[in-house]
């Protein structure tokens, strides 16, 4: 979705106080930071989100629907 020159893989791996892990343990994910970039830190009240990465992100998480339901069949309710 975003090409591979727009991913960073060398960023640091960040654990912070999340609680994501628990929920990783009923179904599999995967934790990104889109368009978070050199900004202040998540929770500083001097963090301004880049609104530039809502589409991108939008984008993301359709592809990773896409990929993950098959063809045809709907979510359980």
């Amino acid at each position: 979705v975003f090409g591979q020159d727009a991913v960073n893989g060398d960023a640091p791996r960040l654990g912070g106080a999340e609680d994501f892990a628990h929920a990783l343990a009923f179904a599999p994910g995967a934790f990104v930071n889109i368009g978070a970039g050199d900004r202040a830190p998540l929770h500083s009240p001097h963090f301004d989100y880049e609104d530039d990465a809502l589409m991108p992100g939008a984008r993301w998480f359709a592809e990773v629907v896409r990929r993950r339901l098959p063809e045809g069949e709907a979510p359980e309710d």
